[in-house]
């Protein structure tokens, strides 16, 4: 019910305030008394479309408040429209949107016109009215429907659940069997891991190690380097070859040399 409403500068009005009591309330008047503004203020409280055109000439805004009481208890509603258009609302001091608004106290009010009617026109209350009208039965049977469709929403969600799971568990299944084609293409052998694991070391310095094998290589093979010096050493002895013992034996030793130097460098390579 409505207990009250003010209003300010809207179309005519420079300022109203009606307090209503039980039973019926009649406004008469003449035309043009604001009979239809005061309509349009009740139609704004209830989330009715705003139009700047509605504040009165010369104010800067139009402001609308109303005191309803429900079963839910007591609201005061307050509705601010600028002249540039922007419209407020608020429900017992808390901001909310015109939609808020219209949702809150649409179903408590009713508007009758020449032409319409708020209730009739609103396809949102039409089952409701035939559920009214049938009595019982239908909300025997809109129950029995929610509770069927609350099942069926529930049951198709538990599907969709299943179905990803399913989906899931097949794509496990290409890629375990994915896992196990590559093992089986590399072969492992026993012991084969903890070879790999000491051979770790040497792939992890792998450049250091290359260009250490390189620099060894250029000094044994280069001109001037080991194998040459080897060599000129075992020229120099074989000169004076089956004078003295113990010179060919170091001669022999100097060969042997120059064998290893010379597979060492094929290693290093």
């Amino acid at each position: 019910m409505l207990e009250e409403l003010r209003v300010r500068d809207l179309a005519l009005i420079q300022e109203a305030w009606l307090e209503f009591g039980p039973g019926m309330t009649v406004l008469t008047g003449e035309t043009g008394a604001g009979k239809t503004a005061l309509v349009g203020a009740l139609k704004l409280l209830v989330g009715a479309r705003a139009d700047s055109t509605m504040v009165r000439s010369g104010s800067s805004e139009t402001q609308v408040e109303g005191r309803f009481v429900t079963q839910d208890g007591e609201s005061l509603v307050r509705r601010r429209l600028s002249a540039d258009g922007r419209s407020r609302c608020t429900v017992n001091g808390e901001m909310v949107t015109v939609s808020e608004l219209a949702e809150a106290l649409g179903p408590h009010v009713d508007l009758h016109g020449q032409h319409d009617h708020q209730a009739l026109l609103s396809p949102t209350e039409h089952a409701a009215y035939l559920d009214r009208y049938i009595g019982e039965p239908a909300i025997r049977a809109r129950s029995e429907y929610a509770d069927a469709r609350a099942a069926h929403v529930e049951a198709r969600d538990d599907l969709e659940r299943v179905r990803l799971e399913i989906t899931e568990s097949l794509r496990q299944q290409d890629y375990l069997r994915f896992v196990v084609a590559e093992i089986g293409g590399v072969d492992p052998g026993v012991g084969e891991d903890a070879d790999i694991e000491g051979r770790l070391p040497a792939l992890k310095h792998a450049d250091r190690l290359s260009a250490t094998c390189a620099e060894a290589l250029i000094a044994l093979r280069s001109d001037g380097g080991a194998t040459d010096a080897v060599a000129a050493a075992g020229a120099t002895l074989s000169r004076a070859a089956g004078l003295d013992p113990a010179l060919d034996a170091l001669a022999d030793r100097l060969t042997t040399i120059e064998g290893l130097l010379g597979d060492l460098a094929v290693d290093l390579r």
